[in-house]
């Protein structure tokens, strides 16, 4: 049998150096181009679209902004409770005043109420005249006369009377004769019940006198009309 002239090719483990080496495979190749052109794109977007970046400075001085902000902001906070504290004292005062009125009014009512009592307990002047001399308490010294007066007006809805006050004293000398004294008028304003208390000092002449009956003589100050006119016994 005749064999064939062609030898049977049998693969190599070796390499011969005529060969040449294979290049980077192509997908390596299209993963490490997607790498570049993204992480350039980022770059892109950061640099143009991103935050801004600050310096040291500025990120220094923006902190001290904030902690200004934050100081006064607690500064804020303080004073608004010092003024919460202030208005609930003034609430608490304003309770305290409105509680306060609210008594002094009864005891207002009440007193008007034993006013209009003593006003009807004490007897009228029978001259019927718009001021009465509803009392007198009086005392006599040599020359002197003390005096208690109650005087109210007739209509309580009257305007208030300014007043010249005249008295007409007579008495008795120390050597037993009988004799009268004019001391000065003084003034008054009478209202609704007014109370005049004071002393009267007679003339020189009179000094020696000793009050028995003294007559009180109520005039308006500005025409000298009559509003009043009542004799009281000395004591």
């Amino acid at each position: 049998m005749f064999r064939s002239s062609n030898r049977a090719f049998k693969p190599s483990v070796y390499e011969t150096g005529s060969r040449r080496k294979r290049g980077m495979p192509r997908w390596m190749v299209v993963l490490f181009t997607g790498v570049i052109i993204g992480a350039g794109g980022f770059w892109f977007l950061q640099t143009n679209y991103g935050p801004t970046r600050i310096t040291v400075e500025e990120s220094q001085q923006l902190n001290q902004q904030i902690t200004n902000l934050n100081q006064e902001q607690y500064a804020l906070q303080a004073r608004g409770e010092e003024l919460s504290q202030n208005l609930q004292q003034t609430e608490n005062e304003n309770s305290r005043l409105l509680a306060q009125h609210e008594q002094n009014q009864q005891q207002i009512t009440s007193l008007k109420e034993e006013i209009d009592l003593l006003k009807r307990a004490i007897p009228q002047d029978p001259s019927g005249t718009p001021v009465g001399l509803r009392h007198a308490t009086l005392e006599a010294e040599l020359g002197k006369l003390h005096y208690d007066l109650l005087l109210m007006k007739r209509d309580e809805n009257a305007q208030d009377f300014h007043v010249t006050i005249e008295a007409n004293v007579e008495g008795r000398y120390r050597n037993g004769r009988l004799g009268r004294a004019t001391p000065e008028p003084f003034t008054a304003t009478v209202g609704s019940m007014s109370q005049l208390a004071g002393e009267l000092e007679y003339p020189e002449p009179q000094r020696t006198l000793t009050a028995t009956v003294v007559t009180f003589t109520v005039k308006d100050s500005n025409s000298g009309e009559v509003l009043g006119r009542r004799t009281f016994n000395v004591n």
